[in-house]
């Protein structure tokens, strides 16, 4: 398992755009945290996020070279 962190401030478009990325990708992996944080103006239309995903790796095995 390798854990990524992942910290953005942008518009709510491109949050939404990293979240499909992660959830588009080939290899599995999970979530194991997600915070957003949002301005309190309604007119702002950024915002913070921290997301942690872990990716989930298969080792192959590796053939005797003898």
């Amino acid at each position: 398992v390798t854990p990524i962190r992942i910290e953005l401030t942008a518009s709510w478009s491109a949050i939404a755009n990293v979240l499909e990325l992660i959830e588009g990708m080939d290899t599995p992996s999970r979530m194991t945290e997600f915070k957003l944080d949002r301005d309190l103006e309604p007119d702002v239309e950024i915002a913070r996020v921290s997301i942690e995903i872990e990716v989930l790796h298969r080792i192959e095995p590796v053939e005797d070279a003898r």
